[in-house]
């Protein structure tokens, strides 16, 4: 495996002469205490990966017995931090990568704080330039995800977890939440429409006595009234409703340009009627940013034309380098005439 060292990905350097007796030096053989697996020559740098994630420039299999040691979690990490410091280009974001995920798995191994800005640092090593997340999957061990290339290790398995949200239901009962155990299925209970001829409600089963499958027919139900309000129904709402609509006298009534619906004259001046030609002999008038139509002034402190602040007529664009904005005049100093251009 050592013949491996010699391709381009790998630098001739100090750090690789440490990090050769490092693993060949440390192995631990002893199986009553805790170790953790380490790949010599890392398993992500081969063209014929077991693993998920893109494939690698070398030949040969990862997993060959000469190619495995066993070492104590304080040399794993170092071993990791060392081949970071001898690959180049995407095998040195590859590395920087699998330094990274110490800080994602350390259920079993305890990081310094020195250790713990080094990982975060080679995280972000590897991501860098990296705009999508192509051949990433998700990855969840029960109570949280992440979307990584691989698996972090152990315990992990593909897919996401379930949204805190979701609805199960066992084909009677349905419920909110996370996912409840053996018999439940995702999605909600089927609901339909339930009729009692004066109100629809929607549930899975019948309401009640008197209750029916489906919809009552809206177009076909008579009005009643109470006095106060109406309503459609297909019987009598109560002992104190009638059956049609509330009456209504209201007319429309018009004065010098004004209209208004009434059922009652406004006043001696008014006429019954919309008003013959009403928009062709009125004039627009502002004030205060409300603009009304009226054949005389409205009253004090209007004016007559479309000219209000809450009109766009005649209003120009100003910017100050960073926003534009459309007003009658210029905002202040440092605005210039003109919109900035939008890409």
């Amino acid at each position: 495996m050592k013949s491996h060292f010699a391709h381009p990905i790998f630098l001739q350097n100090e750090y690789m002469d440490q990090y050769i007796k490092l693993v060949y030096n440390n192995t631990v053989y002893d199986n009553k205490v805790y170790t953790e697996r380490h790949h010599i020559v890392p398993e992500s740098l081969f063209k014929k990966r077991t693993r998920n994630g893109p494939a690698g420039w070398l030949d040969g299999n990862p997993n060959s017995k000469d190619n495995i040691v066993r070492l104590s979690p304080e040399d794993h990490y170092l071993a990791h931090k060392l081949l970071t410091l001898f690959t180049v280009d995407d095998a040195k974001k590859k590395m920087a990568y699998a330094l990274s995920a110490f800080i994602r798995n350390s259920r079993k191994r305890k990081l310094t704080d020195v250790q713990i800005q080094e990982a975060r640092q080679a995280s972000s090593i590897a991501n860098l330039g990296n705009t999508n997340n192509k051949n990433k999957h998700y990855y969840t061990d029960g109570e949280t995800q992440m979307l990584l290339y691989e698996s972090p290790g152990p315990g992990w398995k593909m897919g996401k977890l379930s949204k805190i949200r979701d609805w199960w239901n066992n084909g009677q009962d349905e419920r909110m939440g996370e996912y409840p155990g053996d018999g439940q299925v995702s999605g909600r209970l089927k609901r339909k429409w339930w009729t009692n001829g004066t109100t629809d409600v929607m549930s899975m089963s019948c309401p009640g006595g008197g209750w029916v499958s489906g919809r009552t027919d809206r177009k076909n139900k008579p009005w009643y009234n109470n006095g106060i309000v109406m309503k459609q129904s297909s019987i009598s709402p109560g002992p104190d409703w009638v059956k049609g609509k509330l009456p209504t006298d209201k007319k429309w009534w018009h004065y010098q340009g004004q209209r208004t619906l009434s059922d009652y004259s406004p006043g001696p001046e008014w006429k019954l009627g919309f008003g013959d030609n009403w928009a062709k002999n009125t004039r627009f008038w502002h004030k205060d940013g409300i603009i009304k139509r009226s054949t005389d002034c409205p009253g004090d402190g209007w004016i007559e034309g479309k000219l209000g602040p809450g009109n766009q007529l005649n209003k120009s664009w100003y910017n100050n380098g960073v926003k534009s904005t459309l007003l009658h005049e210029s905002p202040g100093p440092g605005w210039v005439p003109g919109r900035l251009k939008r890409k």
